[in-house]
């Protein structure tokens, strides 16, 4: 929807659907109501509209971490991709305080806030090894599109799911 958006020259939906796959504060702050009227204009029903949107995601991506079944799914897929960049976002831009300014991403704001990451904290091994491996894996998952669905097939859900562990143990 993200992309439809864009194409269409709404920015300002565009923007808050982006505030949902990349950590912001009013990301944090959405709750389900806040995108009713983007999925109005094309005809989906939003359930429990009152609950936060990274709660929602981070809930479903516990689920699914807790799910011993190993299986190829791409629903699984993306939200474990998008609950293990918000959580990787968030880690990083309290980690970098003041050094972050949200004005100051100009592109992909994962691969941004890693590279900024990786040049002040470049003796935190552990942390910049997790955080390149979100920066690989999670945007052929999230950027669903017609030239992205054999990566996304590929995969099995344990390297997602490993690596979403990895980065709530960061």
């Amino acid at each position: 929807m993200r992309n439809l958006y864009e194409y269409a020259g709404k920015n300002d939906k565009k923007k808050s659907l982006t505030n949902i796959l990349h950590y912001t504060e009013e990301g944090d702050s959405m709750t389900l109501d806040s995108l009713e009227e983007n999925y109005n204009d094309w005809n989906v029903s939003i359930p429990n509209i009152s609950e936060k949107i990274y709660k929602l995601i981070y809930d479903e991506a516990d689920k699914i971490l807790n799910n011993s079944k190993e299986e190829v799914n791409i629903v699984n897929k993306l939200i474990l991709s998008m609950a293990i960049r918000l959580k990787s976002e968030k880690k990083m831009i309290k980690k970098l305080g003041d050094n972050f300014n949200e004005e100051e991403i100009n592109g992909n704001q994962t691969r941004e806030l890693f590279e900024k990451y990786v040049k002040l904290f470049s003796n935190d091994k552990e942390s910049i090894d997790i955080y390149e491996r979100v920066v690989m894996m999670t945007p052929e998952n999230i950027h669903v599109n017609s030239f992205m669905y054999e990566p996304l097939l590929d995969m099995d859900d344990h390297h997602l799911k490993k690596l979403y562990s990895d980065v709530l143990e960061l």
